[in-house]
């Protein structure tokens, strides 16, 4: 959940990008800082967590970036690779804002996507939320390919999951729709907060 910190006038929203291994997540969050202007963005932190790899940075959108008064910064965080331990996804996952799901276009990993959705919505039920109800993009990467399913085919295999949830092509690799998939989560993510910040008068400054 969004982290309000009142006294610094500042929010902290934390964005996950999920997928199978070698979707192409961790070279998506590498480009996304890439493609930001100099001086928002923090440096790229490795930390090991048993034989996984979690990578992550902060920033703070260039412009006024604000949400109901507050400053916004934004934390991505991905494991790289294939998840040796579900208790690594599951410390990612936890408190997660909004959702990349990574979706390699290959049609020879189609099984390997879905698997990877399911195992994303097993964790998020063990954290004890809905998966069906946190901000997700699916991002389709890997248009590139000369083989590239259909963005419909790649649709229907997520055709469980809410009808609503928005796709975006990327090519990760040229750093192409990154930025598209995070404007998309992150107006959901805005919306929430609102809806949140009238609920709870201590948002408002009024706790």
């Amino acid at each position: 959940m969004a982290v309000v910190d009142l006294r610094a006038g500042e929010v902290l929203i934390k964005l996950v990008f999920e997928g199978a291994p070698a979707a192409g997540k961790a070279t998506s969050l590498r480009a996304v800082r890439s493609l930001l202007p100099e001086g928002c963005c923090e440096e790229l932190e490795l930390h090991k967590a048993s034989v996984d790899t979690v990578l992550r940075f902060d920033f703070v959108p260039p412009g006024t970036a604000l949400i109901a008064g507050f400053r916004t910064r934004i934390r991505l965080v991905t494991v790289t690779g294939e998840v040796a331990y579900s208790a690594t996804r599951r410390l990612c996952l936890f408190g997660a804002d909004g959702v990349v799901f990574t979706v390699d276009s290959d049609p020879a990993r189609e099984a390997e996507n879905v698997r990877a959705y399911e195992g994303f919505a097993d964790v998020v039920d063990q954290n004890r939320r809905n998966p069906d109800t946190i901000p997700l993009v699916f991002q389709y990467n890997k248009r590139d390919l000369p083989d590239a399913a259909g963005v419909s085919e790649l649709g229907e295999a997520f055709a469980a999951g809410p009808a609503d949830r928005y796709g975006v092509e990327t090519v990760a690799l040229e750093g192409s729709g990154l930025l598209r998939c995070l404007d998309v989560v992150m107006a959901e993510v805005v919306r929430r907060f609102e809806i949140g910040r009238q609920r709870f008068p201590e948002l408002r400054g009024e706790g």
